[in-house]
Order: structure tokens, then C-alpha cells, then sequence
């Protein structure tokens, strides 16, 4: 019989093995599902919640009361057909006409229910409901059960626990109606006594997660003290409108992912700031008015453009500079509408302001309206944690634009003209022009207001010569620059050969943006399908483009840099149409290796060479004939992919920024009356980059080249303090004579004193530390630190972003970033007066947050570290350090930009060694606790495994990678353990 359930089962998988090990105490652990279905063959248990034995065979004469589970169950399933009322728990006539789709499916309602209903969230509709006209609360009661089981918010498991529900019950059903008498809680979460209290007046009467399903997340209702509804949306930028509740997201997903959720005290003193808001803004529209007809916002506006240009026209004044020389250090200021993730436009012209940062000049942006931020800082967080190291000063243009003053003053869209020409202290006006901003929009107001901007005296500096010939007709004097990639994040793959089993073609699609002719780049994609080419599409640039595509498509939304130069590495094609001015996106295909089709017109013939792409006419069907031939023809497309390699390699943003500086100075020297104020040019170290040492291997030969080769205005020096290496580093270190080698015997290397040793060798103004392992992942990484730190004057020191080696282990990879990116999402800057309720209070996840430093990775300020140098310690005087800083009323800065490739992949007893010294910090220094100590080393374990299964399932994670990374888990939680204990022991 045991053979033939087992087939049964195969078809029919109704056995539980989670339900069944919790409910008859088998460990997940020693127990695999097939041995769980063993013991219950052999007559241990019931197979799941809604299925007992005893009441089957009650109600059902044909049954004798000696038969076992098994053999119930047996005839359950060869019966399939057949309505049986498995349980008192579980109704089949009741379920079938709540859902009358079962009724044809072939299948009874025990069945349905079990193989597709729960999966739907579909309720089990307990006997004990009467669905009739006559009884309409059991209905309502009904209702709400199947809400509240489709919400996500019901934890069963939980709930049985809490309030000692038999499994006969049905639980939800339990909860629906105990809810006017008890104030039970649907999970953990959810604390029903606290939601009457405080929102009493708006749920009259009303279930309570009903209502909260229905009525409270949406008025930002919390759940709890426990759960800051508001924060969470706001720190998790990837919800969706398919995620039913915030809530509910944490319930089944945040929680496996560990992500971090605040309590409600939390949320009071958290500033606005701490979480970017911009995601709960409406996707970003670029079209003035469709030709649909829906009325949308415009391009370069981001919000009430025409009122800004009301404001503004009537305030021209001509230039008034109150100072008639300059030096060679230009103070800039640029003027540019607000601006969100994912705008191309803003990313261009911020990496023009890093780049003329780079080059010595002072920066100052201006922000032409509050659409997205509220304040400044606000603002500056999103810039540096979205596009680029910016250490300039960021203002809004109604605290003071007309006041201004400065060297240079600079427009950057047809909106921002109009301020820029209010503002009379700057010695020249400038227009960056990226794009022919008339063609956004249709004949009409914005049409001619953005034409009539070319007729203002500025000189354009134009994104391309297409640009600069387009202001020349309009009577400008105009300078061209060309965009360049960023070729240490796109460059072409060192792994992959090129095609893929399947072609892969990867398009830009930004729907809104109606110069990108998406709808013709799909129906091309359409047309090439049609033929019975065999490929699929990786569509990145918006992110909710909703549509059902004729092809195999993945949506990827909006990506950062970083991904999508991963995606393009992926391809074998890129797609991208340019209708106006060419984009930087087909460049940095280009310099991925991705042979490339755009759409030919006056900008892109321009631009680019002939043997560099492949144009194509704007038609669907030339489009797939291009497309089709690049496909077939892969000799072709190598050739053309390594020309256009080779001519995207010849530029450069630093280029593109020298090109404009000289723009700057020319037109400064060719104006009558201004004069170069010569400096005296003082030579001193601004910073002083120290690398303690002990043999490094020859990684370390890759590292310091990097370090050696960092870009910076100012000068810097670099001191090693080696202890002692007997292999090549000291050979490394010959080769570069300029560097400061200072040595000291092994037995007196110490963390913190070997540090103050090597600083106290320096001289320069800031003290930047790396490791031996840690590779600088930019040459601006350097510059980036310590001018990061110097925006703050409060700062005592500050640390940048570690990314994992590529060939590291996934789960490392996969941590670190998720670290990093939650200290991106926290304010810039941090101390004591950031959250003081949650200083006083000593939180232990705040204070992890304060004094979190690392010296693989750093840079302090040498006044700083002369009154409060490192402590002598073993292991963790970074965090020793910062907690020092911040006690002493001083700030510490996280600088996104400023990256370094450093990560380990230890074996599990070098993971245990290094636990044994983190959590020795963590408990014995800072006096934390770490771990439940009421938990068993089972339960840690099986919290970590669960934890890294469900990072192995998002990540797509082999098994040999997750059996190590189980034996790394194993070795965290014995080290913790060891901790834990000896600190309870000499208590």
C-alpha cells in the first residue's frame, strides 16, 4: 500500500513536511522530507493541517475504524473525484461555492484547495460557516477570512502558538471571530491592542486588520510600536504596487532577506533625510503632451516650469561682476532642475562637475525647484548615493540665486535660463546644451520658449558637434565636447564568448521618453520575431513598463551603472535609438564589446563612424533586417564591436572636462577688462595615505600601482610600515621610489599603534588608510575620501564603500553590498545629535551604525587623530576610533564614490579565527549583545541556514557555494558561542 501512496502523492502532493515536523516535533535539521514521509507511512501523524483520519472515517461508513492514516488517506486519493470533508476544519460543499472554478477542474475541493487553492491564498471554508442568503454574518465572516488569508498578514504558525489553537480549527477562522472579544494578533507584528488604541476613531467598530488592510496602510497607519510602516517603505526602494502591504513585503520576504525595519520611537527622531524619498515620487515623464492626448510633465522641467519661467523672464539683468580678475581656480556655479535616479541628463552633467572638481575648481550647484527634495541635504544625498562624488555646495534657487556671485554661472536646460539671468555677479554666462530641447515638445509655448532661449547671449557648451552646428545656426558661439564611458565600470568581458546559445539583445526602453522611439524599436524587435529569428530581449531604462511582449523579454527597470554594465557584458546586441541628440548609452555598450544598432539621423551620423555601428532607417522592418544581419553575420559584428571599442577608448571625461575649462578661461581672457590673478603656489601635502604591510604577496603589486596612480589638485604622499615581510613586498615597494618605507620588527605590529606609528611619519593635512588587500576601484577613490570628509568641518574622519572581489564567494559578494548600500541610505554624515533619543537610549543597531569604520578603507583628519589617536588594541581600533569621535561630540562621514575591491574568502577555520576577534570586540568592547542567548547552537544555526537558503534562491546560488557557505555559518556561530560563554563564565 506504502507504494502505491507514494505514487499517489507524486501526483497529489498533499504531505506537509513543514506542517508535520513542527506539529509532531521532528528537527528540519535531522529530518529530510522524504524520511518525514517515512514516519508517517508508518502510521505516525496526519499528512497536513486540514486532513484527519478520525473525522473522515466518522463521516464515511465504507471506512472501518481500524484503518490507519495512510490507508485513509489512500482512499482519499484514488477517490479524487469524490467531495470528502477531510476535517471539521475544512467544508467541500462550502468550498466549491465559494469558488465555483473548482467545480470544473476534475479534482474534489480537499484536492483543489491543497494543489492549487493555497497557492492562490484561497481559505479552507470550515464546516461550521452555513453559506446561505439566511445567514449573512457566516458569509460576511467568510469574506473576511479569504481577505485576510490573501493579505499575506495572516502567520498561522505563529498564531496557533500564541493562543493555543487545536488543528481541528481553522485558524483564520478562529481569529475573524475571536477579534470582538480577545485582541489577538495576527503575527508578530501586528499588535491588535495598540492599533485600537491609537486609531480607535477611524476603525469604529471595524475589524482591525481589516481595516488596516483596506483603510490604514494607505494614511500610514502603523501595525505596531514595532514597525515604522513609513520607514520601511522608504528604505526599500524596490516594493511595488504588486506588494499587497509594506507589512506584509517584511512578512514574507524582508524577514528571510533580513532586511532592517524601525520601530515607531525610531521614526520620530530619524530626520527627514534618512531615507531617500524619491521613490515614493510618480515615475518620471518626458513628454510635454502625447499625441494620446494624456497630459504629462515635460522633460527638463520636473515641475511647474512655466511658473518658473514667469517668475524669471522679467528679472534679465546684464552681468555686473563686483571683482574684475580670476585665478586659475574658477569658481563654478551651475543652475539645474531637481532631479531623481535614473535621469541620464543629470548623470552627464554631474560627472562633468566631479570632473572640473578633479581639476581644482570650486563648485556650486543650484537647484531650480523642490520637486523631489525639500532641502538641500536632502538632496546631496541622493546625488552622491545615486550619480556622483560631489564636495561643492547645493542650494535652491529661491535661498538666493540673484545674489550669487562667482566666476562663471552656467544653464543647463531651457528652464534654467531664465534664473541664470537673473543672477548679475559672475563674470560670464554659459548654456551646457545636451539635447535640441524644442523637439521635446510640440509646437507651442514650450516649443518657442525653449527656442528662445538660443537667441540669449551664452556660450553653449555643446554634448556633441551635431549640438555645436545646431547653435552656430542660431547665431550662439558655441563649443563641442564629446561624452565619454566610464571605462573602469564598461568594459568589455574577460569570461564570456561571445554568442550566447540564445542571442541576446540589449535595448534601451524608456517609454516615457519619446525621443528614445520605443514603440518603433519594439515593433522592429516584433518584426524580427515575426521571421522566426530565435532570440530574446533584456529591456532596461523604465522602471514599470507593463506591457505583454510577442518575443521572450525580461524587464530589468531602472539600473545603476554598475548593473548595466554587467547587463551589456551579457549581450550579444545592443539596441538604442537616438531621435535627437545621441545618448551616452551607446557608448557604453560600445565599450562593453556590444556590437551596436541605432537609428540613423542627423546627430548619429555625425557622431559616429561608419565601421563603429550599424544604422539603421526608421522603419520596423529595417530595423529587424539589420538586426538579423548582425545576427548571422558574427565575423561583421566582431569587427564592428572592437572598431567602435577602439574609438570609444579614445575619450574621456577628463578630457571632456579640460575641453570645457579651456572654454571657461578663453572666454574670460578674449573679455575685455578681466585679468588672471597670479597665486603664489605653495607646495604642501594634503593627504597622507598610509599601508601597514607584512607580507603582501603579489596582489599588493596591483594595489599600490592603483594607489601610486590616484588623480588629485593637490599633492599627496604615501607611507608604508612593514613589519617584517620576508616575501616580494619589500621588492614591490623598490620600485617606487617616492614612497616613504618605514619598517618595524613583527613582534611590535599592533592594529592601532602600528597605524599612529605610520601617521606619525606624515605630514599631510588628511590621513587616508588602506589595507594591503584593499585596491583602490577608481583613480579619483583618493580624492573622493578625503574631500568627502572636508565638506563636513565637524567631521573627524570618514570611510567609503568596499566592493568584493569578482571572483569572491556569492554569499560575501552579496553581504558586503547590502551593507554598504544600508550605509548609503543613512545620512551622509553622522553623530550623537543625528538620533540623540536613540544615543541616550544606547540602541544597540544605532550605535553599530555610529561607530561603524573600517581602515581598510578610510581617512581621518590629522587634528583629529593627534587628540584622539587610535587605541592600542588587536583587532577593531577603526570602530574603537569612530566610537571615541562620536562620544566626543564629533561627526563621521560615509563617501559612496570613494571604493575599494577588498574582500576574503576565508575556510571555516579562518572564519572562526575571525569571528573569534569580531565578536570579542562587539561583546567584551562595546558590550553587546549579538545573539539570543536563549537560543540553542541548533536554533542560531538553523537561523543563519535559513537565511543564506533564501539569499542562495534570490541570487541563484549553486549548491557547492551554498554547502561552503553552511560550513562558514557553522563557524560564525561556534565563535559567537565561545564568546558568549566565556564572557558569562567570568561574570
Amino acid at each position: 500500500m506504502h507504494d502505491e501512496l507514494r505514487t499517489l502523492l507524486e501526483a497529489f502532493p498533499i504531505f506537509d513536511p513543514l506542517w508535520y515536523s513542527k506539529k509532531y516535533g521532528y528537527s528540519r535539521e535531522e529530518y529530510s522530507s522524504d524520511e518525514l514521509l517515512d514516519l508517517y507511512l508508518e502510521g505516525k501523524g496526519e499528512p497536513c493541517a486540514i486532513f484527519s483520519s478520525t473525522y473522515i472515517k466518522n463521516q464515511n461508513g465504507v471506512l472501518t475504524s481500524e484503518m490507519s492514516s495512510p490507508e485513509v488517506l489512500t482512499w482519499v486519493l484514488k477517490n479524487s473525484g469524490n467531495q470528502v470533508d477531510t476535517s471539521s476544519g475544512f467544508s467541500s460543499r462550502k468550498y466549491l461555492q465559494v469558488y465555483p472554478e473548482a467545480q470544473t477542474s476534475g479534482l474534489s475541493a480537499f484536492l483543489h484547495f491543497m494543489t492549487k487553492g493555497r497557492a492562490l491564498n484561497y481559505c479552507g471554508v470550515p464546516s461550521a460557516i452555513t453559506l446561505t442568503s439566511e445567514t449573512l454574518n457566516a458569509a460576511q465572516i467568510w469574506h473576511h477570512m479569504h481577505i485576510i488569508a490573501q493579505s499575506g498578514l495572516f502567520d498561522e504558525a505563529y498564531y496557533r502558538a500564541s493562543y493555543n489553537v487545536d488543528d481541528s480549527l481553522c485558524a483564520v477562522e478562529h481569529y475573524v471571530c475571536s477579534h470582538r472579544d480577545q485582541a489577538y494578533n495576527p503575527n508578530a507584528l501586528f499588535d491588535t491592542a495598540y492599533y485600537l488604541e491609537h486609531y480607535s476613531s477611524y476603525v469604529k467598530g471595524a475589524h482591525p486588520l481589516l481595516h488596516y488592510i483596506a483603510h490604514g496602510e494607505a494614511s500610514a497607519f502603523n501595525p505596531s510600536l514595532h514597525f515604522s510602516v513609513d520607514l520601511y517603505r522608504r528604505q526599500n526602494q524596490d516594493l511595488t504596487i504588486y506588494d499587497k502591504t509594506v507589512l506584509s513585503h517584511y512578512l514574507l520576504h524582508g524577514m528571510q532577506e533580513r532586511r532592517p525595519v524601525f520601530t515607531v520611537e525610531e521614526a520620530k527622531y530619524i530626520p527627514d533625510v534618512y531615507f531617500d524619498e524619491s521613490a515614493l515620487l510618480p515615475p518620471l515623464k518626458e513628454t510635454a503632451e502625447t499625441e494620446k492626448g494624456g497630459r504629462v510633465l515635460h522633460p527638463m522641467d520636473f515641475g511647474p516650469a512655466m511658473q518658473l519661467y514667469a517668475d524669471y523672464e522679467d528679472k534679465q539683468v546684464p552681468l555686473k561682476p563686483s571683482d574684475m580678475s580670476y585665478t586659475e581656480t574658477l569658481s563654478i556655479h551651475f543652475v539645474l532642475p531637481d532631479f531623481k535616479k535614473g535621469s541620464g541628463g543629470h548623470m552627464t552633467l554631474f560627472r562633468m562637475v566631479h570632473f572640473l572638481e578633479r581639476l581644482g575648481h570650486r563648485l556650486s550647484l543650484w537647484i531650480t525647484s523642490r520637486s523631489f527634495h525639500k532641502d538641500s541635504e536632502q538632496a546631496y544625498q541622493t546625488l552622491v548615493r545615486e550619480f556622483q562624488h560631489f564636495s561643492g555646495s547645493l542650494h535652491f534657487i529661491d535661498e538666493g540665486i540673484e545674489t550669487a556671485s562667482g566666476d562663471i554661472i552656467v544653464a543647463t536646460d531651457c528652464w534654467s535660463v531664465w534664473p541664470v539671468l537673473s543672477a548679475q555677479n559672475f563674470k560670464k554666462r554659459f548654456y551646457l546644451v545636451q539635447d535640441y530641447e524644442p523637439l521635446f515638445f510640440p509646437m507651442g509655448s514650450h516649443y518657442r520658449i525653449a527656442e528662445e532661449t538660443y537667441k540669449k547671449d551664452f556660450h553653449c557648451l555643446c554634448a556633441s558637434p551635431w549640438l555645436a552646428t545646431k547653435m552656430k545656426d542660431h547665431g550662439r558661439e558655441a563649443t563641442y565636447f564629446n561624452l565619454a564611458a566610464d571605462l573602469e565600470t564598461f568594459y568589455p568581458s574577460v569570461k564570456k564568448e561571445r554568442p550566447n546559445p540564445v542571442p541576446r539583445i540589449i535595448a534601451y526602453a524608456r517609454m516615457t521618453t519619446e525621443r528614445r522611439a520605443v514603440e518603433l524599436l519594439l515593433l522592429g524587435l516584433k518584426k524580427l520575431s515575426e521571421r522566426g529569428v530565435e532570440f530574446e530581449v533584456d529591456l532596461f531604462g523604465d522602471p514599470h513598463m507593463a506591457i505583454e511582449f510577442p518575443f521572450r523579454a525580461t524587464v530589468h527597470g531602472v539600473v545603476t551603472p554598475h548593473e548595466m554594465a554587467t547587463l551589456f557584458r551579457a549581450g550579444d546586441i545592443g539596441l538604442v535609438f537616438s531621435s535627437t541628440n545621441y545618448s551616452l548609452i551607446p557608448q557604453e555598450m560600445m565599450a562593453c564589446g556590444l556590437p551596436l544598432v541605432e537609428l540613423r539621423g542627423e546627430s548619429t551620423e555625425a557622431i559616429f563612424p561608419e565601421d563603429c555601428i550599424t544604422l539603421t532607417e526608421a522603419s520596423p522592418a529595417s530595423i529587424a533586417t539589420n538586426l538579423e544581419s548582425l545576427l548571422q553575420d558574427r565575423p561583421r559584428a566582431m569587427r564592428q564591436s572592437e572598431k567602435a571599442l577602439e574609438w570609444v577608448s579614445a575619450f574621456s571625461w577628463t578630457g571632456a572636462a579640460e575641453r570645457i575649462e579651456k572654454s571657461f578661461y578663453r572666454a574670460l581672457q578674449e573679455e575685455n577688462g578681466f585679468h588672471l590673478r597670479t597665486q603664489d603656489k605653495k607646495s604642501f601635502i594634503k593627504a597622507s595615505v598610509v599601508i601597514p604591510t607584512y607580507n603582501a604577496g603579489p596582489l599588493f603589486n596591483e594595489v599600490l600601482a592603483k594607489v601610486v596612480g590616484q588623480v588629485a589638485p593637490w599633492d599627496f604622499e604615501i607611507c608604508i610600515v612593514d613589519s617584517g615581510s620576508t616575501d616580494e613586498t619589500l621588492e614591490i615597494i623598490s620600485a617606487y621610489p617616492s614612497i616613504k618605507l618605514v619598517q618595524i620588527p613583527n613582534e611590535d605590529f599592533n592594529h592601532g599603534g602600528t597605524r599612529n606609528f605610520g601617521a606619525s611619519h606624515t605630514t599631510g593635512e588628511f590621513i587616508a588608510y588602506i589595507t594591503q588587500d584593499a585596491m583602490p576601484a577608481t583613480d579619483d577613490w583618493l580624492f573622493n575620501l578625503v574631500s568627502g570628509l572636508e565638506r563636513y568641518p565637524n567631521a573627524a574622519g570618514a570611510f567609503g564603500r568596499h566592493i568584493a572581489y569578482e571572483a569572491c564567494n556569492p554569499f560575501t559578494q552579496v553581504e558586503i553590498k547590502k551593507n554598504f548600500d544600508l550605509y548609503a541610505h543613512l545620512p551622509v554624515n553622522l553623530s550623537a545629535k543625528t538620533v540623540e533619543k536613540l544615543w541616550h537610549a544606547k540602541d544597540q543597531r544605532w550605535l553599530l551604525f555610529l561607530h561603524f569604520l573600517s581602515n581598510n578603507n578610510s581617512c581621518l583628519r590629522r587634528q583629529m587623530w593627534e587628540t584622539i589617536p587610535f587605541r592600542e588594541i588587536s583587532y577593531g581600533e577603526d570602530q574603537a576610533w569612530a566610537m571615541d569621535c562620536i562620544t566626543a561630540g564629533y561627526e563621521k562621514v560615509y563617501v559612496d564614490k570613494a571604493c575599494v575591491y577588498h574582500s576574503h574568502d576565508y575556510t571555516p577555520e579562518q572564519q572562526y579565527e575571525r569571528m573569534l576577534e569580531e565578536a570579542n570586540l562587539l561583546i567584551n568592547h562595546f558590550g553587546y549583545q549579538i545573539f539570543d542567548e536563549t537560543k540553542s547552537k541548533e536554533l542560531l544555526l538553523n537561523d543563519r541556514n535559513e537565511y543564506s537558503y533564501a539569499i542562495a534562491d534570490r541570487f541563484n546560488i549553486g549548491q557547492d557555494a551554498i554547502d561552503e557557505q553552511l560550513r562558514l555559518n557553522e563557524s560564525v556561530v561556534d565563535a559567537i558561542l565561545k564568546i558568549g560563554l566565556a564572557k558569562s563564565i567570568s561574570s
